[in-house]
């Protein structure tokens, strides 16, 4: 195999094992109020953002498959909504994951062809709070 197709395989795996990490950290341990709203924009994009930043940094994962970690992450989530509500999941949750992710690839790439420490290290950061807040506000208009 193609060393982008493991990657992709890794990134589509990994990004689906994060929703069992947000269930198992989060909802288990405690049931906090508003999560949703409050919580998993947060929590979601936190644990993409540094799943992408160790991939791209350890494994030179290049950015343009930062989505397929969205693309993993949208469709467990789906899967679980959908065996937690039935017929009432939606298809939509996937496309905003894949949005997000494509945003976040943006960032860093453009982090990763800075010249500046300075300034890379600002594109990490809109990596990061970028996605999040249109995650929040996201799941602030559709609650």
């Amino acid at each position: 195999m193609k060393t982008t197709t493991l990657q992709i395989i890794t990134c589509l795996f990994l990004g689906a094992s994060l929703p069992f990490l947000v269930i198992s950290f989060f909802i288990f341990t405690f049931n906090p109020p508003n999560y949703p709203i409050f919580f998993a924009p947060w929590l979601e994009e936190g644990l993409k953002f540094l799943s992408a930043l160790i991939l791209i940094r350890f494994v030179f994962l290049t950015p343009a498959l930062v989505p397929f970690l969205g693309i993993g992450f949208g469709v467990a989530e789906n899967f679980g909504l959908y065996l937690q509500r039935g017929r009432e999941a939606s298809i939509i949750p996937l496309g905003v994951h894949i949005a997000l992710g494509l945003i976040m690839a943006c960032f860093f790439y453009l982090a990763q062809k800075s010249e500046t420490l300075s300034l890379r290290n600002v594109f990490y950061m809109l990596a990061f709070l970028v996605p999040a807040l249109l995650h929040f506000f996201w799941n602030f208009v559709v609650t």
